[in-house]
């Protein structure tokens, strides 16, 4: 781990010290301190990353990054993921602010300071910070729990027995419920699921298989007087993953398909799966070109955006059916822009690394297969790898944001592809938009979050949930299907009509 620079640890020495005499002599509140605190972790976090060709939408995307390449403890990260939501918390006067807050995360970001520059804490600003308060103390106060490594399973396989009601518990007013389960040690345990994951609780089936990551096993606090205090309890944690019946494998992409313009659906996927296949048009083969063009950038191969397209026409006769010659102008003309921006300084470091061209993983634990752009492994970091995905749709950018949210399923689909093959794995994910200028950044940095991973696990799960369906009451799932049940979603124009022309269909004429 390559420390801050000397001068910028003493520099953010200094402004710790700052902000610590102005809160100690009362100059500024423990609220205001606690503000400040974040700013200087902000700052933390760019130093951390200034070095990276790789943009990052935020703080916290960059806190996902530096968290994982420096392999910060997971205590401290636990630490500083609280500062990160206090500050929010703080902005909004949600709770208030006493001076143990501020000394403990005074603290915290000393200890993140003494991580990252393999110094000792800071003595001159020991003082300010002698009495802090113990994790318990204030994450109770924060409604967050610290999770150690041996409170927690890493991975649980069962076989659903029993399916509780949702319920509401009065301890802290979140909903949850409770499943019954079998596995390959008990005959039964419980395993609690809040918030999150009460979705579940309608689409579960008795005897479906399923897989829990990072469950706690300590007692659960809930409201459920008739469960048998004998049998063994777990509980989903701030980390918990929840894959159903785990042995359907669903790739990536079509995960990604169905987050929408604004938000997701998980029905866009019966649209996709009963309307055939990609129609050929100049963005699927221009597309394959640039995707072309990339896999030969990389092993030294150089061809015209002219000579890949009559490779193309070589390989697959009905694109010379269907284009015209006004169109094969066009698509050349459209792909040599992309070729420009991929010839930059943020490909050409990887060249000095290990390389995989479009390798194709596979995950029993997560429910997933994909095939990935770029993979790029380390000889020296043998953990590290970092995923890389084309895109040579339109830039982001030009709708107001830096990634496309269903780019970001896909590249966490590989994130988790990757950590299913290897638990220790590290590594980031990047998506590389080919459209875009280069001086836009169009390497953009994706974060591997357990949030995007639940969000795109939901769709998975709903997915295998219409499949089983469909199996028992066919008629039911497909009539489901109308224009209403997208209205939130943001559709195009393109796929307005497709769901359109989809609910018109018989239910016999789409068997």
């Amino acid at each position: 781990m390559t420390p801050l620079a000397p001068d910028i640890s003493k520099y953010l020495v200094n402004l710790l010290h700052g902000t610590a005499l102005r809160t100690h002599e009362a100059i500024q509140t423990p609220r205001q301190g606690i503000l400040e605190l974040g700013e200087w972790y902000s700052f933390l976090l760019k130093e951390l990353t200034k070095t990276e060709t790789q943009s990052f939408p935020s703080s916290y995307a960059r806190s996902v990054f530096v968290f994982d390449h420096y392999q910060v403890p997971k205590r401290l990260v636990g630490r500083l993921y609280s500062l990160q939501r206090s500050i929010t918390d703080i902005a909004y006067n949600r709770y208030e602010v006493l001076p143990k807050h501020y000394q403990y995360f005074l603290q915290t970001i000393c200890q993140a300071f003494a991580f990252f520059t393999q110094q000792n804490l800071p003595d001159v600003l020991l003082p300010y910070y002698a009495s802090a308060a113990t994790d318990e103390d204030v994450l109770a106060d924060l409604a967050t729990e610290q999770i150690n490594d041996a409170d927690t399973i890493p991975l649980l396989k069962a076989v659903v027995t029993h399916i509780g009601k949702v319920k509401t518990s009065t301890h802290n007013n979140r909903s949850f419920f409770r499943l019954t389960c079998s596995t390959d040690n008990y005959t039964k345990v419980y395993v609690y699921l809040w918030q999150d994951f009460t979705y579940l609780q309608s689409i579960l089936w008795q005897y479906a298989r399923i897989n829990f990551t990072q469950l706690l096993t300590k007692e659960a606090i809930v409201d459920d007087a008739d469960a048998d205090k004998e049998i063994p309890v777990y509980t989903a944690s701030a980390d918990t993953l929840v894959v159903l019946d785990p042995d359907y494998l669903i790739d990536a992409s079509t995960i990604a398909g169905c987050r929408l313009r604004f938000s997701a659906n998980p029905l866009y996927y019966l649209v996709q799966k009963f309307q055939g296949g990609q129609s050929t048009n100049i963005h699927f083969v221009k597309g394959n070109m640039v995707n072309i063009y990339l896999d030969q950038y990389f092993m030294g191969e150089s061809l015209s955006a002219a000579e890949i397209f009559d490779n193309q026409v070589a390989s697959s006769p009905f694109y010379a059916l269907v284009l015209t010659q006004e169109m094969k102008n066009q698509v050349i003309h459209e792909a040599q822009a992309h070729f420009l921006t991929l010839h930059n300084d943020f490909l050409t470091q990887y060249k000095n690394h290990k390389l995989l061209l479009e390798p194709t993983f596979l995950s029993e634990v997560f429910g997933l297969r994909g095939r990935l752009d770029l993979l790029v492994e380390y000889e020296d970091q043998p953990n590290r790898q970092d995923v890389i995905e084309l895109k040579t749709s339109r830039d982001p950018k030009n709708f107001g944001k830096d990634i496309d949210e269903k780019d970001a399923y896909q590249a966490a689909c590989y994130s988790l592809l990757l950590e299913s093959a290897n638990p220790q794995r590290t590594g980031t994910s990047s998506i590389l938009y080919s459209a875009s200028a280069p001086n836009h950044n169009p390497l953009r940095n994706s974060p591997n979050d357990t949030n995007t991973k639940r969000s795109l696990l939901k769709i998975r799960n709903y997915i295998v949930f219409f499949e089983h369906q469909l199996t028992i009451e066919p008629k039911k799932v497909l009539d489901a299907i109308s224009i209403s049940k997208f209205q939130d979603n943001g559709l195009w124009q393109n796929q307005i009509n497709d769901v359109v022309k989809f609910a018109k269909i018989s239910t016999m004429q789409r068997h």
